[in-house]
Order: C-alpha cells, then sequence, then structure tokens
C-alpha cells in the first residue's frame, strides 16, 4: 500500500485518494499511516451484536430528529426564508444561538441578541408554543 500511494501521489499529487478496505485493515498503524499521508478511507466493518445495538441508538436518535427538524421546516418556518433550508442551516441558525435565558414557575424567556438573523422564527414559534396548553 504505501508503495502504491508514493506512486500516484508523484504523479498526480492533487488527486484524493480513498483508501477502501474491510476490517481486518482498522490497525490503528493502517489508519495513523493513512492519515499523516492525507489519505481518506472507507472501512467496511463486520457486523456485531455490539456494532448493531449502538447503530440502532443512533439511528433512532437520527429518526427524531430529522421528524422534529421536519415538522419544524413544515409548521414554524412556512413562510420564511428558512422554510426550505437544510438542515444543516437550521441547525446553525436555531440551534446553535447564544441567548439569556429567564425562568419562572409558569415560564420560559430568550432573550435573543438584537442582531439575531433568525429571530422571526422564534417569535413564531414561540407564538404556537403559547397556543398549546398542557394538560
Amino acid at each position: 500500500m504505501k508503495r502504491i500511494v508514493r506512486r500516484i501521489l508523484a504523479r498526480v499529487p492533487q488527486v484524493p485518494l480513498v483508501f477502501r478496505a474491510d476490517s481486518h485493515h482498522t490497525k490503528p498503524a493502517v489508519l495513523d499511516w493513512l492519515a499523516r499521508h492525507a489519505v481518506h478511507y472507507v472501512l467496511g466493518v463486520q457486523v456485531n451484536a455490539v456494532l448493531n445495538r449502538e447503530v440502532q441508538a443512533l439511528v433512532t436518535r437520527a429518526s427524531a430528529t430529522y421528524v422534529i427538524m421536519h415538522g419544524l421546516r413544515q409548521t414554524v418556518l412556512r413562510g420564511t426564508a428558512l422554510a426550505t433550508a437544510a438542515f444543516d442551516t437550521l441547525r446553525l441558525r436555531l440551534l446553535k444561538v447564544a441567548a439569556r435565558v429567564q425562568t419562572g414557575r409558569t415560564f420560559v424567556r430568550f432573550h435573543l441578541p438584537v442582531s439575531c438573523p433568525a429571530a422571526e422564527a422564534f417569535h413564531r414559534t414561540a407564538a404556537l408554543a403559547s397556543a398549546v396548553h398542557a394538560t
């Protein structure tokens, strides 16, 4: 592998290399060498009970996140510039926002910065949330 990578990089150094291998190549020494030489890698990992359990938890969280973000776009963000935004854009603009939070027995207030670009979406969300009464 070392010889092949050197030969390829000597001829076409600007081309990104991707190494595809099965799980027996997941030894730390191999992965470290690939990282040091800027070789990307994709590894096929043999399925086992531990991996299935870990992946299932991840899939469940990802599915729940997708449903929440999709619902947010379809309801709260309808009619705004964020209604068709990618989920990563929503995460950056709506979820990673600095705000001062004030709580009381019957309320939660978010004090947003004056320059918050998504203030309209936050206000719409607050208006919808205040219309919902928990029983």
